[in-house]
């Protein structure tokens, strides 16, 4: 007899009566469970190509802050971010295949357990490592071997992390600010007519002593200023800027442009070399390099002292400004050319050129048909703290100095051959060496002219856009494509996973972790006195266990058997 109060207990804790629909589950909607369960490897495979886009549109060849996000106008992610942004995604990427397979490990093992069972070695080893190398080969061998395929092909995505994140290398670059600065600088335009001009630079630069001689080596610590570091950077305009203003060239960063600037223009329209000398030039011109001015770029006080590599475009007169009839700023003409050839220096002659041979030097001539002036250059670029240069096309302008450039660039042009610090490597390569000294040497010869060697000075200004320092992505590919192709192998495992699912008897399970905590196991207990409950870790004497098969009992219960 109860206590008073307990009938009610009694009654609720009383087993239920056997019943057809005891083990039967209702209110499950199979759509709902498929949906739920392949979520994870959608979302996996949509995140794959979501970071991919994002490494093709917003980070490969794009510039990143590295300080500051706010340091251009627009706002602008820093490098970390970037880092972080991927890392992020890739940690997702893992989660969402994380999610997948850890269901998928424990809907094979019921697919085993329907299709012919398995072993507690190939459970351990299956939940364990993700493999499933012993496949037991009892009702289904073709059953078991694919899912050992979909085991294998879902394992390399785990490791596939760092190949992605190693796709990135990043480089120092820099982009340009939209609010600019102006820049004001000094130079010199004066007017060939002006009587000032003609003072400061007179046509014969002998009449001038001592003052014109100091200045090819000044012209030269100009061309080492342009042009160190730069010997293989052909066909390029440069010109060395000093300032006079409140912005010094220091205080722009590299990579800077000024919106408008003047550099010195010199451009080799043919170059050909003269096969026989002797009977080709005029003894004046074939002996011009003996000739004892100072200003002749094969002498020194008289005495002859040049190096390998010095050539000269020959001069009506050394060290004497003579513009064409028709000179308006621009001189484009075709000249004979003189220089000292060595085959140390060279390596061999090309049969098309002819040598006179001198008691000192191997004398080799040309005929050069150039252009000099200036060239307006928009959006000049900063590319050393006190040198801009051109990237794009320019063209040929007038300017007073030419003629003055022309004639001091032999004297500029033999002091850079003497050091051979800003030249191009004349091993083999004769016709680049030859034109890139002469235009280099124009070019110093023109900064110095420019600058000025007295007054009166132009001030000259123009905008500038600050360069901002940042870090460029560049992606590498090949290491994106492989990354993607081992992330592809679990899509691919998927649905094979998903297939076989299909030829399966019972649905796919929607929530493999719940169906094993209540899967009965109570035939495994009881025929096999191995203490199971208390389950810890596989042994030797486990290993004739047997397999465990997935069986339904009439009333639909499904429960594990051991055969």
């Amino acid at each position: 007899m109860l206590r008073p109060g307990l009938e009610e207990y009694a009654l609720i804790s009383k087993p239920p009566e056997p019943s057809d629909q005891l083990h039967t589950r209702t209110e499950e909607s199979g759509t709902k469970i498929l949906s739920w369960a392949i979520a994870p490897l959608i979302l996996h495979l949509l995140t794959l190509f979501i970071l991919i886009t994002a490494l093709k549109s917003y980070i490969d060849g794009h510039d990143f802050n590295l300080h500051s996000r706010t340091a251009l106008t627009d706002l602008t992610p820093l490098q970390s971010d970037i880092t972080t942004a991927v890392s992020s995604c890739i940690a997702l990427i893992r989660s969402f295949a994380a999610m997948w397979s850890g269901s998928m490990y424990l809907r094979c093992i019921f697919i085993l357990m329907e299709k012919g069972g398995i072993s507690l070695q190939q459970i351990d080893s299956l939940l364990c490592w993700k493999n499933h190398f012993y496949p037991r080969v009892k009702l289904s061998r073709r059953i078991a071997l694919v899912v050992s395929i979909i085991l294998l092909l879902s394992f390399p995505n785990q490791l596939s992390g760092p190949i992605l994140t190693g796709s990135i290398t990043w480089f120092s670059s820099s982009v340009l600010a939209r609010e600019d600065v102006t820049y004001v600088f000094g130079g010199y335009a004066g007017d060939l007519r002006n009587k000032t001009f003609e003072d400061s630079f007179p046509f014969n630069f002998s009449t001038v002593g001592t003052v014109y001689s100091v200045l090819p080596p000044i012209a030269n610590g100009l061309a080492i200023t342009a042009w160190r570091g730069s010997r293989n950077d052909s066909r390029t305009m440069k010109r060395t800027i000093v300032d006079i203003g409140t912005v010094a060239p220091s205080d722009i960063p590299i990579n800077s442009t000024l919106n408008n600037a003047t550099l010195p223009y010199f451009a080799n329209i043919k170059l050909e070399w003269i096969k026989d000398p002797i009977s080709e030039l005029d003894p004046v011109v074939l002996q011009s390099y003996r000739n004892i001015s100072d200003w002749n770029p094969f002498t020194i006080d008289g005495n002859r002292f040049a190096a390998p590599g010095t050539f000269a475009i020959v001069p009506d007169d050394w060290g004497v400004v003579s513009p064409p009839p028709s000179y308006k700023g621009i001189v484009n003409e075709t000249r004979n050319i003189v220089g000292i050839f060595d085959k140390l220096f060279f390596g061999e002659l090309p049969r098309n050129i002819g040598v006179h041979q001198d008691l000192y030097w191997s004398m080799i001539y040309g005929r050069l048909t150039y252009v000099a002036g200036v060239a307006e250059c928009r959006n000049c670029r900063v590319s050393s703290w006190a040198t801009i240069q051109n990237d794009t096309e320019v063209t040929v302008s007038p300017h007073n100095l030419t003629a003055y450039a022309l004639a001091l660039m032999p004297k500029v042009g033999a002091m850079m051959a003497i050091q051979n610090t800003v030249l191009p490597n004349p091993l083999n390569n004769l016709d680049e060496y030859v034109t890139e000294l002469f235009i280099r040497s124009y070019g110093a010869s023109w900064d110095l002219m420019a600058i000025g060697t007295s007054e009166p000075h132009t001030i000259l200004q123009t905008n500038v856009q600050i360069a901002v320092s940042t870090s460029q992505a560049k992606v590498l590919w090949w290491r994106v494509y492989l990354w993607l192709v081992l992330n592809l192998c679990l899509t691919g495992s998927g649905l094979l996973f998903l297939y076989i699912q299909s030829l399966c008897v019972e649905r796919l399970i929607g929530n493999p972790f719940m169906a094993a905590l209540l899967l009965d196991t109570t035939d495994v207990h009881h025929q096999k006195d191995r203490a199971l409950c208390g389950f810890s870790t596989l042994v030797d004497d486990d290993k004739g266990f047997g397999y465990l098969r997935l069986q339904r009992t009439d009333e639909g219960h499904k429960r594990v058997v051991l055969e």
